[in-house]
């Protein structure tokens, strides 16, 4: 207990100077607080000015990756929409390729007539012959059934692999027959000799006789099983006529889409108009415009994507795009289908008749018929083995068929490499790989995108008496995407021909990855096929920018956006 004379605590007198010391001041906290709150107020408004512009860039930035990017993936659709119809017109190419070999023009137009032509009579006055001196001296029962078999006549093309096989059957077996009568001459004169001195040699010449005629037999029943699969073959082929027939009517109708998904010197690409709306779609979704928008798509064609393909122009038809997309087709199942004719145990085999060296040479030549055939000019009358009833025989017919006039899409720049003697496919300005800024440049050109869009919202402005808007027209971005192909690439060769296999190439309309082989040649590799054309985004250089932004000029707020309105292009007001 502190007395009242007595000297208060030290922590008495403290309390004491604090009142003392605010005694005299009054208000002055009440007057801090404002100031404070107003500078709170003030940095809280920059605070969400600055969130707000940085949200809307990144908003209006996401819609431009977007919408270039779903641009350019229509692009890849649409190559490898091409790359799968070029695709699709070699395989069928190379089916009627197939089905001709076989039983030629005569199997198509003569509704399973008999081929009775001078060749084929005179082969059968011949195995006749034979065989009625054959039948007259043959102890051995069996040479009825063949000759009933191989005396019909072939129902296919004197051009053609079962007319050829089936008139060398009937030289064979006349020639059987002929050995089969030498045997029973053995064995007649050795059994001459058993009387004399000499048997022991006629005993001989008797076995010999008749180890020739059973020889003689069996090689009958070979030729006339493999008669039978020759005709065989001509039933399956002749069943199949209304299918080849078809063919070249769906090869025009897929070249047609061709020219759609293309275009042509008239009409734009199917799918770079397609790009342009998705990447107007696109910005749509993310409140935002694409440029061009629907009102300057008429006039902004250098902001629609490019599709970087265009009508092969080379006259080589031994290296045009149709034939490299049907020839790996030929080549693999005409040796599928000679190595089987050729197997002599085989049931399918018929070595005999020679139809397997005969198919691989009648389907080489059918390739380069057919390939010359479908793309040759419409005015053009083309007359041979392909188009006329036995070309070059006795009894030819016909006068062959015109042209179709298709040609196959290549990337632009192939044609460029045509020297006259052919295309050399992998040395395209785009696969210069001694010259990167050069192929950089090319494919800069070919195969990139640039896009622009524009957020017409403009975004929020908290303590608006501080803070002006400084974005009255929205934001505008761009970016940029390409399409490329992730096929396996290897550097430039010249490809020599002659059964060397097709340049490596990634960037094609016809996607190899393996087993593509040129004209004219023998492959057992299977071709493998890819559809590869994918999409990314991709920084953009200056000089694509400036070149390609020309064109928001033409409306004053973008320009006022984008340049802040001036006429000029010099320092660009980037996002």
């Amino acid at each position: 207990m502190i007395r009242r004379n007595q000297t208060p605590p030290i922590a008495h007198r403290l309390f004491d100077l604090t009142i003392s010391w605010h005694r005299n001041e009054s208000g002055t906290v009440a007057f801090s607080i404002p100031v404070g709150l107003f500078f709170f107020m003030v940095f809280a408004g920059l605070l969400f000015n600055t969130g707000a512009t940085i949200n809307g860039k990144i908003e209006t930035q996401n819609a431009a990756d977007a919408s270039v990017y779903s641009a350019s993936v229509s692009i890849a659709r649409g190559l490898n929409a091409m790359t799968a119809s070029n695709h699709l017109i070699g395989e069928l190419n190379a089916l009627y390729v197939i089905h001709h070999s076989l039983g030629g023009t005569w199997l198509d137009d003569k509704g399973g007539q008999e081929n009775n032509s001078p060749e084929i009579q005179a082969a059968n006055t011949g195995l006749e012959i034979a065989y009625n001196i054959a039948k007259n001296s043959q102890p051995i029962p069996g040479l009825q059934p063949p000759y009933d078999r191989v005396k019909k006549n072939p129902k296919a093309d004197a051009n053609s692999t079962i007319y050829e096989g089936k008139l060398k059957l009937k030289t064979a077996l006349a020639i059987a027959y002929g050995v089969h009568t030498a045997g029973w001459v053995m064995y007649e004169a050795g059994k001459a000799l058993l009387p004399f001195p000499t048997t022991p040699a006629g005993v001989a010449l008797m076995a010999a006789g008749v180890i020739t005629q059973v020889a003689a037999t069996v090689t009958e029943l070979a030729i006339m099983k493999e008669y039978l699969v020759l005709e065989g073959l001509e039933i399956l082929a002749r069943s199949l006529s209304p299918f080849k027939k078809g063919i070249p009517g769906t090869i025009k109708l897929l070249y047609n889409y061709q020219k759609l998904v293309g275009g042509t010197n008239n009409t734009p690409s199917l799918f770079s108009t397609l790009a342009a709306k998705s990447a107007i779609k696109i910005a749509e979704r993310n409140d935002a415009v694409a440029i061009p928008s629907s009102t300057l798509l008429a006039t902004a064609t250098n902001l629609i994507p490019p599709f970087p393909v265009e009508q092969e122009k080379t006259t080589k038809i031994d290296r045009s795009q149709l034939m490299r997309a049907a020839f790996p087709w030929v080549a693999y199942w005409t040796n599928n289908i000679a190595g089987t004719l050729k197997k002599p145990f085989h049931i399918l085999g018929a070595p005999i008749s020679g139809a397997g060296g005969s198919f691989e040479k009648w389907s080489e030549k059918y390739a380069y018929q057919s390939v010359e055939l479908f793309r040759g000019d419409t005015s053009r009358n083309f007359q041979n083995e392909l188009t006329r009833v036995n070309h070059n025989k006795a009894n030819s017919s016909g006068s062959g068929e015109k042209g179709m006039g298709i040609k196959l899409y290549v990337m632009q720049g192939l044609n460029e490499t045509d020297n006259g003697a052919g295309w050399h496919k992998s040395m395209e300005d785009f696969n210069d790989w001694d010259n990167r800024r050069k192929a950089s440049t090319k494919i800069d050109q070919l195969f990139c995108h640039v896009g622009f869009v524009r957020s017409e919202n403009q975004p929020k402005v908290g303590v608006r008496r501080f803070f002006r808007q400084e974005n009255p027209d929205g934001f505008v971005c761009y970016a940029q995407s390409m399409v490329y192909n992730a096929n396996p690439q290897q550097r430039p060769q010249r490809s020599g021909g002659g059964g060397s296999a097709q340049p490596t190439v990634g960037y094609d309309t016809l996607g190899w990855t393996a087993g593509a082989i040129e004209y004219p040649g023998k492959s057992s590799a299977r071709p493998q096929i890819k559809l590869n054309w994918q999409a990314k985004l991709t920084p953009i250089t200056p000089e694509k920018l400036l070149s390609k932004a020309q064109v928001l000029l033409t409306d004053a707020s973008l320009r006022r956006s984008f340049w802040g309105g001036r006429e000029s292009i010099l320092i660009l007001n980037n996002h």
